[in-house]
């Protein structure tokens, strides 16, 4: 588990490699649960790059004159299949997942500047970051959805966070994603 130096070090790395190349990020995962919520402890950074196809291979080679370890052809085929890759940096990594999907897009309109670490990011909105934990709700998922509520009490956009929920629920033919935001919401 890395420490908060080494974490530092890497959020510095990958927000380097976004803005040094102008590409459009935002940070998600605990990292962000860090900065809406009570921090804890995360092994990885997660950020969401605004990156259509056709720019995943220019993509990895810019990450690779960044100091970003891995195998090209393997990181090119995950984006191509899964539309994220974990890329390494010393013994850590980062997971690089491609934002272009209309929830995305909207979520690249609510990101906010913060500073963490020392260290001016953009990272998604309270609300979004809750949504994306929405799809997994993994139990550190669960914990951090809750996390965020309880810190942000009478701060959340209810009427974006219901009606984004619904809209992910319809898009993705599932039926519990609004249920699980009404259970965390009257907790």
């Amino acid at each position: 588990m890395p420490g908060r130096n080494e974490i530092r070090i890497l959020l510095s790395k990958a927000a380097e490699l976004t803005e040094q190349e102008n590409l459009e990020y935002v940070i998600i995962g605990g990292i962000a649960v860090n900065v809406w919520g009570n921090p804890r402890t995360t092994s990885d950074i997660d950020i969401v790059v605004l990156l259509s196809p056709d720019r995943y291979a220019v993509f990895l080679k810019l990450a690779a004159k960044h100091g970003f370890i891995f195998n090209f052809k393997k990181a090119l085929s995950q984006l191509k299949k899964m539309g994220m890759c974990r890329l390494m940096k010393d013994k850590y990594h980062v997971d690089f997942i491609m934002g272009y999907s209309d929830f995305e897009k909207t979520v690249f309109e609510r990101k906010r500047k913060i500073e963490i670490f020392g260290i001016r990011i953009w990272v998604a909105s309270p609300e979004d970051v809750i949504l994306y934990k929405l799809l997994s709700s993994r139990n550190i998922d669960l914990a951090d959805m809750s996390n965020i509520v309880q810190t942000q009490a009478g701060k959340l956009d209810v009427k974006y966070l219901r009606a984004r929920a619904l809209q992910m629920q319809t898009d993705l033919s599932r039926t519990d994603i609004l249920k699980n935001l009404e259970k965390l919401l009257a907790l």
